[in-house]
């Protein structure tokens, strides 16, 4: 019923027919001749590498990179010009290996990352055997961002790459795989400073050079294939750990499977495993209720004639295909969701082969459908010769269309990782497009976030999943062009996560018996529906912790263990720690946030002795300078915002000691926007690692933007990013300069000219 009901919805949202057979293609090579290539093993990628909407192709070559029979090199980029012609840039003295694509450091631009055999360079590009390079958007230059790969045991060279989040922090890990052998299996975590450390390992054992990234048990948690010896499937736990879970599949033989791939066969969310043994193509799918591997392999032909395989929806109709190559034949089998398949396309490749690089899923041409690139090889050694070629769908469209790919409808992500957002999208020639990618954690009629606006339509997104916790998630994709608009839903999916409760404390920090207010938020639903507490945190729920005003009688540091339950599910359990009041001093301050001059009054308590001995002093405005109406508990200030504090204590013997504290005024609401003269928007909120601030306005710039924690210190100055009327401005919690800042309330105030400030709160989750 649920396939049923996600091929419905595809369908009303693209006008897709159910049937979509006879596909056919034709080559569209021009400029892939350039360089000639040599011979051996390669890997190629689709991926939009200078963001113009259009998919190139990246590669670091074959066995002649670098300079060896032919004069391929380094970093392989054939630029596509949206018709099936290319043109090739090529960066750095080194190749022959794999290749991946992605933003590894989140600023924007496309990245890569690749396993290699000839690490000659003389410089830092290209020296070492698994290395990234960080891309600034053309394509045609590279700066390496590679410390620590490659320090563990791979000394002779290594092949096929993958990016994934391995860890569910945010960016982007990698895996490589030996090129034979015997340099083994590897993944590293990012550490996003350019150093990467490694999570996992294994050395020895033979390859057939091919390693893919995904979650193939649907735990949230990515896992991975790979061509090797010692097992092709290894589960992960999220933290960059893996195991073997190869179960009942056939053996791998001495060397591991051949052509491996991932897509969903039977549309439940993971992803299952296409392969070739001995015995011919094999697509397997694993059952999470009875723990073990189904075959799917169905009417599927027996006998060794092909060498690599990929599994994609080749006709658009909501199925995972299964395409293959080798021997000099391409043939595509339509799947139908059940492991039943209909051979549909067939090809040959004349004069060519032997089978080196085989991959399908970017759209060159714009045309709705996925297309075909690979690396043959014709002739004998030592005369061979690879030859890379495109091959295209041959349809023209008429109208414009969109159709999602990924996800595809039950995936289970984990909040705050990273994923990638496929669609296809055909578009009339000479019609000009962009896409908008939203989404929504509370169902089809639920509230429409915007994940990405008037981005290029190139077929994929890299996306950070927002801190919500829900299983009936759903992405729209919609094109747009100046005259024209058209939108598809995916099937649903879930997010799940470990936290999904905030705690916000208020009250008065002064020593004595007082009123602590305690908010609660459910982060998946926005309420508590059942709640319980236990404040001290000693395992005992007492009377005063079931009322939501709490009395306490000493400031400090509290946590709070949380209990909430739905009515119908396992009580799902969480811990917070918040800092109520600075631990050594505190000033509490309150007055009437009314505009204009109006006494502010400010209470000093030393929390170590209770009470100010000796003399004290304040420099309010924090400026160096302590004037004499700082030393005066009244102070008049000409408008509401925040306010530091310098404060100076001694007992006359002991030498001075200096505490800085800060709080922002008490009555000020900070959820409230503070002009009429501009639009404030902040997505998400609360947010685990990363948050977007956009300000729209028609008043003149310059703009600030400044976030404050409770104690009132400026802890980050986002950088902006200026557009006509828009500003906006990217902060990431995790990577503050000094350390990772602690979960918790911060705020956000935004100043300009001629008075024009916004505060707002941001609640960091932290995860």
């Amino acid at each position: 019923m649920r396939v049923f009901f996600l091929i419905l919805l595809l369908y009303l949202f693209t006008g897709l027919s159910a049937q979509h057979r006879n596909l056919s293609y034709i080559e569209s090579s021009s400029g892939l001749g350039n360089p000639q290539w040599d011979g051996g093993m390669t890997e190629l990628e689709f991926a939009d590498i200078n963001a113009d909407g259009h998919n190139d192709i990246i590669t670091i070559g074959d066995h002649g990179s670098p300079g060896i029979n032919s004069s391929e090199h380094g970093i392989m980029v054939y630029f596509g010009d949206g018709a099936g012609n290319w043109t090739v840039q090529m960066t750095g003295d080194f190749g022959y290996g794999g290749i991946a694509a992605g933003d590894v450091n989140n600023d924007g631009h496309m990245d890569v990352g690749y396993g290699m055999h000839h690490d000659y360079s003389s410089t830092d590009l290209g020296d070492q055997l698994i290395e990234v390079a960080l891309g600034d958007g053309t394509g045609t230059s590279w700066i390496p961002w590679d410390d620590g790969l490659a320090t563990n045991g791979e000394d002779w060279g290594m092949f096929g790459t993958d990016f994934a989040d391995i860890d569910n922090d945010g960016d982007l890990d990698l895996g490589s795989v030996s090129f034979g052998c015997c340099a083994g299996v590897h993944v590293y975590l990012n550490l996003m400073n350019g150093s990467w450390v490694q999570s996992f390992g294994l050395l020895n054992g033979n390859s057939t050079e091919r390693f893919v990234f995904g979650d193939i048990n649907n735990d949230s948690h990515t896992d991975f294939i790979v061509g090797h010896s010692f097992g092709a499937v290894y589960f992960g736990d999220g933290t960059g750990s893996f195991i073997p879970a190869g179960g009942n599949l056939p053996g791998v033989g001495s060397v591991g499977y051949f052509g491996p791939s991932l897509g969903d066969i039977d549309n439940d969310g993971d992803k299952d495993l296409a392969f070739i043994t001995t015995t011919g193509l094999q697509v397997w799918g694993w059952d999470q209720d009875q723990g073990l591997w189904i075959d799917l392999s169905g009417n599927l032909p027996a006998g060794n004639n092909y060498e690599e395989t990929q599994l994609y929806d080749m006709n658009a109709d909501g199925h995972t295909d299964l395409a293959a190559y080798g021997n000099g034949t391409f043939t595509l089998w339509l799947g139908d969701g059940t492991g039943n398949w209909t051979q549909d396309a067939q090809f040959t490749t004349t004069g060519i082969s032997d089978c080196k690089a085989f991959r399908v899923g970017g759209d060159v041409d714009h045309n709705g459908y996925p297309d075909i690139i690979m690396v043959a090889e014709g002739g004998s050694w030592p005369s061979y010769q690879n030859h890379l070629k495109c091959y295209r769908e041959s349809s023209v469209p008429q109208n414009l269309s969109v159709h999602p790919i990924l996800p595809h409808g039950h995936e289970v992500f984990r909040q705050g990782s990273v994923q990638f957002l496929d669609w296809l999208s055909a578009v009339p020639a000479g019609t000009a497009t962009q896409a908008r990618l939203q989404f929504s954690a509370t169902g089809l009629s639920g509230t429409w976030l915007n994940i990405a606006d008037s981005i290029p339509n190139n077929g994929r997104f890299q996306w950070t999943v927002p801190m919500v916790f829900s299983d009936s998630c759903y992405i729209k994709y919609t094109i747009f062009s100046t005259s024209s608009e058209v939108s598809a839903l995916t099937g649903p999916f879930s997010v799940t996560g470990e936290n999904i409760l905030q705690a916000e404390f208020s009250g008065d920090p002064t020593l004595g018996a007082a009123p602590l207010q305690v908010s609660f938020t459910d982060l998946s639903t926005g309420m508590i529906t059942e709640w319980e507490w236990d404040f001290d945190h000693d395992g005992t729920i007492d009377s005063q912790e079931q009322n939501p005003v709490w009395v306490y009688d000493d400031p400090g540091i509290y946590s709070v263990w949380l209990r909430i339950s739905d009515g119908s599910q396992a009580d799902t359990m969480d811990k917070m720690d918040y800092i109520l009041v600075a631990p050594q001093a505190v000033a509490a301050f309150t007055a009437d946030p009314q505009s204009g001059t109006v006494p502010l009054e400010v209470q000093f308590t030393d929390l170590s002795t209770g009470g100010i001995i000796g003399w004290w002093a304040w420099d309010f405005e924090n400026d160096g300078i302590t004037d004499s109406w700082e030393q005066h508990p009244i102070h008049t200030y000409t408008e509401p915002g925040l306010y530091s504090v310098k404060l100076t204590v001694t007992n006359g013997v002991s030498t001075d000691s200096i505490i800085k504290t800060g709080y922002i005024n008490a009555l000020l609401s900070l959820t409230e926007e503070r002009s009429a003269s501009g639009r404030l928007s902040i997505y998400p909120n609360p947010f685990g690692e990363k948050v977007r601030i956009n300000l729209e306005t028609d008043r003149p710039g310059p703009f600030t933007c400044h976030i404050y924690d409770i104690l009132g210190s400026s802890i980050a100055i986002p950088t902006a990013v200026v557009n006509t009327g828009t500003y906006q401005w990217d902060w990431d919690g995790s990577r503050q300069e000094g350390g990772r800042v602690h979960p918790g309330i911060y705020h956000l105030v935004i100043t300009g000219r001629e008075g024009f400030r916004m505060i707002r709160k941001l609640i960091f989750t932290g995860f």
